[in-house]
């Protein structure tokens, strides 16, 4: 039978009808134009040769159950793509949606299918997904820039170095706030202000010709300048600018500065070298000390046997007295600096010390000048220290003879020395806890200026004429090896005062 469905070519959708049997009965206009096979070579074909898709077992048994229970089916062009292909390009085709419908006529079953035309739908949808996914790209990546920035803006505000960024004329973008306690000024107004009205440094201008020349170069600067506050206050800051790129590829626009207060650092590399000036120094003077001795030794030999030869001589024996004091005193200016030299070389032993300073008051009395009166407040106990006998010795006798020169040209001269346990606090390295004996040598002398006090136990300075330098800074060496401290009080016109504390024996 001619099924006349010449309607259905006035629709702007595809329309194929199949009978029960699945021969084609009708093909529109519509799908002669997507199919490219015109309705008088399609009508009478089995569809499965058309669509074979709806050969599959999956779409067969929709069809049947459609045909048996007279009811529609969709076919999604997403889910589905093409089930008749219509093709667009090599390899692509039609995106079609299909909708089935069962219909009798006379007496005869069949399926009207309609497909409507999706593919600039699908097209937009999948533009709209790659937009999308591009976004949501996007979004991530400002996300993860958001919080890489918030952790760079808390670490440089938070950042032990003064930080500031500053453009190609040397105006400030930022400064952390760090910045503002080096330089000491409002934070309100350094915005885009110059850097050298902020912050006072030396060679201002050398500076900005440093940080111009590393934004024009684009290559990293690192110097020292010295800082000057509002308050006069003047330190040393090591300074080091980076060029920034605000994007790639562009010329430098910005400098980020890194200023770092290194006065502690200049400090600890100044006593660093004074320690091997030092170290070298005592290596020294133990050779020379050494050889010297040596020449000592055969000059003293000498001085004695010398003595015999000319025992009847008065005036040979008068020079050779001044010769042998010479030696003596050359001897005791060597033996000071063998034990400055020595170190740690001790030979220590428990000695209760309140007995030893008692005699070492008789020594000094002994030292004394006429119309020097000695004070001595000891402090009766036994005291248990460990010491080097003959070190503490000759500090203990060093510190005395300073005392007496002091008061060698002062009226109604006097020295005391008080002697006993620790009381109160004591100086470190001494652990506060631990239980110490004080010794005070106080004279009413002529004093030590200000200026020269702190240089009085260094090694080779003496105030006296004729003095080696050597006393005080033996003495002080002599005291710490004996894990003491010795400190000097002093003022013009008064006297000084030299007080040391030593740690008791366990």
């Amino acid at each position: 039978m001619v099924l006349d469905c010449s309607l259905l070519d006035l629709v702007q959708e595809g329309v194929v009808v199949v009978d029960a049997g699945g021969v084609v009965r009708f093909w529109n206009q519509i799908m002669a134009l997507w199919s490219g096979k015109s309705a008088e070579a399609v009508v009478g074909m089995d569809v499965v040769q058309l669509a074979p898709k709806l050969g599959e077992a999956r779409y067969r048994k929709r069809l049947d159950a459609a045909l048996a229970q007279m009811a529609p089916v969709t076919f999604s062009a997403a889910l589905h793509h093409h089930i008749f292909p219509c093709p667009l390009a090599p390899k692509r085709y039609r995106a079609l949606d299909t909708q089935v419908r069962p219909l009798e006529r006379d007496g005869e079953r069949l399926l009207l299918m309609s497909m409507v035309d999706r593919t600039d739908h699908m097209a937009s949808i999948i533009g709209l997904k790659k937009v999308n996914n591009r976004l949501k790209r996007s979004m991530r990546l400002r996300r993860e820039s958001d919080r890489i920035n918030t952790m760079l803006a808390a670490g440089m505000d938070n950042a032990a170095e003064a930080i500031v960024v500053v453009d190609h004329k040397g105006h400030v973008e930022y400064a952390n706030p760090m910045f503002y306690q080096m330089a000491r000024c409002p934070i309100p107004s350094a915005r885009h202000c110059p850097l050298t009205e902020l912050l006072y440094v030396d060679q201002a201008d050398a500076l900005e010709k440093e940080v111009a020349s590393a934004i024009a170069s684009g290559e990293n600067w690192r110097g020292r300048v010295v800082v000057q506050r509002p308050d006069g206050h003047r330190f040393p800051v090591s300074v080091s600018a980076a060029p920034v790129r605000l994007r790639k590829g562009r010329r430098v626009s910005h400098a980020v500065l890194t200023l770092e207060d290194i006065t502690d650092y200049e400090l600890t590399n100044r006593d660093l070298q004074a320690r091997k000036k030092h170290e070298a120094m005592l290596t020294m003077v133990a050779g020379i000390s050494h050889d010297f001795n040596n020449l000592l030794s055969g000059m003293v030999g000498n001085a004695y046997l010398l003595r015999k030869s000319v025992r009847g001589d008065d005036k040979a024996m008068r020079r050779l007295d001044t010769v042998e004091a010479s030696l003596r005193e050359a001897t005791e200016i060597i033996q000071n600096l063998m034990i400055y030299a020595r170190g740690d070389a001790m030979v220590q032993g428990v000695l209760p010390l309140a007995p030893f300073i008692k005699e070492w008051c008789k020594e000094v009395r002994g030292l004394l000048p006429e119309g020097v009166a000695l004070n001595i407040e000891l402090q009766q106990d036994h005291f248990p220290v460990k010491v080097d006998v003959s070190l503490l010795q000759h500090a203990l006798m060093a510190v005395a003879e300073n005392a007496i020169d002091a008061v060698a040209e002062v009226e109604e001269p006097a020295i005391t020395i008080q002697f006993g346990r620790a009381q109160g606090e004591v100086p470190a390295p001494i652990a506060p806890d631990q239980p110490c004996v004080r010794l005070v040598v106080r004279d009413n002398g002529c004093g030590i200026a200000d200026d020269l006090l702190p240089k009085v136990c260094d090694p080779f300075f003496s105030t006296k004429q004729l003095g080696s330098g050597l006393g005080l800074s033996v003495a002080q060496s002599s005291i710490e090896q004996h894990g003491g401290v010795l400190r000097i009080a002093s003022r013009v016109g008064e006297g000084t005062t030299v007080t040391i504390w030593l740690p008791l024996a366990e």
